[in-house]
């Protein structure tokens, strides 16, 4: 049986609705909501932690994200060639910074000295962040999405444990088998499988146990919902692309209203500060 629409409530809403600065809520406040999938509030996902405004990945888009009171930081890890895990999307280093070559070919002390390319915010002079950095600045505060691009597993298990960051780090990988390896090293890990049929999704009910599945718009109906939700998981959607796009053209509403009411636990998106605008407005008319 479908549960009620969700509510536009915030996490924390009415504690903060008449501040003009959200600060994220502690951890264990998004945690509850997190493990609660009957909860009626919606924990937004900024894509790249807030790129838009600050160089993504970045511990400035990360700190921003916080300051926003957005509950989940979706980041990349990679691996340098002497074995630190950073963070970066692509496998060069050319496009987000001033440096040039792969990451995986560079060793991290000129890494870390390698200046990323500034956003729309005056950002000032910042650099490639290690995963430990990241992790240790939201820890407590937010919790994590990890895109594991490329890194050695073991050792990516070994930094989440060393930094007590286990309880708010996801992992997220389209290869069902690296989600598999996780939790052989480490069963206590939450791990974030995708769906992008009805087929993967029955793989994915019938191969984790996952507190959370993330599916694609184009299966994000009723029945799919009620079927992930009957695990007792939260469904995780994303507005990435044209959604996201749509919001950007002054069409917030049109471009959102269809996630509240489909019941969307969660909301990845390049657009926080719209999402959060638009609960707040709407959890306002309420």
């Amino acid at each position: 049986m479908m549960k009620k629409n969700k509510s536009v409530c915030l996490l924390c809403f009415s504690m903060i609705l008449s501040c003009t600065s959200e600060k994220s809520p502690p951890i264990h406040e998004i945690l509850k909501t997190f493990r609660n999938p009957a909860s009626n509030e919606i924990l937004i996902a900024a894509h790249r932690a807030v790129h838009l405004t600050y160089p993504e990945n970045s511990l400035a888009a990360i700190q921003h994200a916080m300051d926003m009171g957005v509950a989940i930081i979706e980041i990349d890890v990679r691996q340098t060639a002497d074995g630190v895990l950073v963070l970066m999307h692509d496998k060069t280093i050319d496009r987000t910074s001033t440096g040039h070559g792969r990451i995986d070919s560079l060793l991290w002390n000129d890494v870390q000295k390698i200046t990323l390319k500034t956003g729309s915010a005056d950002s000032g002079k910042l650099f490639i962040p290690s995963l430990e950095q990241a992790l240790l600045l939201g820890k407590n505060h937010l919790m994590f999405d990890l895109d594991v691009k490329s890194a050695a597993l073991p050792d990516l298990v070994s930094l989440i444990q060393k930094t007590g960051t286990q309880r708010q780090v996801m992992f997220f990988n389209h290869n069902f088998a690296v989600l598999d390896t996780l939790l052989m090293l480490d069963p206590s890990l939450l791990v974030l499988p995708r769906a992008e049929t009805v087929k993967e999704l029955q793989e994915i009910l019938s191969r984790f146990i996952t507190p959370v599945i993330q599916i694609n718009d184009s299966i994000f109906t009723a029945p799919v919902d009620s079927l992930i939700k009957a695990t007792g998981a939260n469904v995780w959607v994303n507005s990435l692309g044209k959604f996201d796009r749509l919001a950007r053209k002054d069409s917030v509403a049109e471009a959102y209203s269809q996630f509240v009411k489909g019941n969307a636990d969660i909301v990845q998106t390049d657009n926080p500060d719209l999402w959060l605008e638009f609960l707040r407005d709407q959890n306002a008319k309420r």
